[in-house]
């Protein structure tokens, strides 16, 4: 794969990861407003915030597996390149040189790892979001108890 075809598929990671944030994003949106809203739309608002819940775990185990597969890979890579910049390089090399010439090599790898982590951080953080949202509709629905608002 060439740099340039390793750069597109950088981009469209990015891309993707871009529309699955905006998707979310107005999901809590969506969902903040409902929570204000009428009373009797709770019980489905409640099952929805479980139903988005499991959306983003299964949607973090996703990118997770996708690290997984990629892992065993970067290591091979990394410790081909090793042997090369050791033994069959043109020009002797330190450790650090060497380190310096490995990371280059593997730059666009360890850029998609490093998106996947970014995006499985930001799910786990809209996870939290969507506990809260948990928590807020029981409170709720405690308080109208309480009032006997039901």
């Amino acid at each position: 794969m060439t740099d340039e075809e390793k750069k597109e598929m950088i981009n469209g990671i990015e891309e993707r990861i871009i529309k699955r944030r905006a998707f979310w994003r107005n999901k809590v949106a969506e969902l903040s407003k409902r929570l204000k809203g009428d009373v009797k739309e709770i019980i489905d608002l409640q099952a929805d915030v479980i139903n988005y819940r499991q959306e983003l775990v299964e949607e973090m185990t996703d990118f997770s597996f996708d690290i997984y597969k990629d892992l065993p890979t970067m290591k091979q890579l990394h410790k081909e390149r090793f042997e090369f910049y050791s033994i069959k390089y043109q020009v002797k090399t330190n450790v650090g040189e060497r380190t310096k010439l490995i990371e280059a090599d593997l730059r666009f790898m360890q850029a998609k790892i490093d998106l996947y982590e970014a995006y499985i951080s930001y799910l786990k953080d809209t996870i939290k979001n969507f506990d809260d949202f948990h928590y807020s509709i029981k409170n709720k629905v405690a308080i109208l108890n309480i009032l006997g608002l039901e």
